[in-house]
């Protein structure tokens, strides 16, 4: 983290001594973030820069702002390069390695945030309770949303129904892409 004290030294800790002292023993190739540079004035940047460099012999100093991403994107590709390539773990069709129905579930979630905006809290969760591949080719789900208290039902149904019906077409949509299939999805609160 960027930083210096109110007399303008710069701010090395004693945890980050601890660390240096462990990297020192590793043969890896080392590259320090200073983070949090969009805090401190521009002309303090490079005597905290240099204050580092003779902490430790890195590969890079790279100057960041986790906040307003400035310098991350150099981070990122400076750290690719560190990278050894190695083999693959998965065929490259393989997209990941979860379940479809923990895809299926975890579409549902996010529309029902994306629906709900700020109405209900982030503990919302989703089970896919069945999964019936159809003779026709269609796949039926049917899921829940589980909520934390039952005054949250009616904030994920809505007026009508309209609110869960809108989370559950814009969910069935994502999971038709998924899945390369029609899908009959079947919502319901818990």
């Amino acid at each position: 983290e960027a930083g210096c004290s109110p007399r303008g030294d710069v701010a090395i800790s004693d945890v980050d001594t601890e660390i240096l002292a462990m990297l020192a023993k590793r043969s890896a190739t080392v590259v320090l973030a200073v983070n949090k540079i969009d805090r401190i004035p521009k002309p303090s940047l490079l005597p905290i820069i240099d204050a580092w460099r003779n902490t430790f012999d890195y590969a890079e100093i790279v100057p960041i702002s986790g906040q307003t991403g400035e310098g991350t994107d150099g981070l990122i590709d400076r750290l690719a390069l560190a990278m050894p390539e190695g083999p693959p773990l998965y065929p490259a069709d393989h997209l990941t390695d979860l379940p479809e129905r923990f895809l299926a579930g975890e579409i549902v979630r996010e529309k029902a945030f994306r629906q709900l905006s700020k109405e209900l809290p982030y503990s919302v969760a989703v089970t896919v309770e069945s999964w019936n591949e159809r003779d026709d080719g269609m796949i039926a789900i049917s899921a829940v949303i589980h909520v934390e208290r039952d005054s949250q039902k009616a904030i994920v149904i809505g007026r009508g129904g309209a609110r869960i019906k809108a989370i559950g077409s814009a969910a069935r949509h994502d999971i038709e892409g998924l899945l390369a299939t029609r899908i009959f999805l079947e919502l319901r609160v818990r």
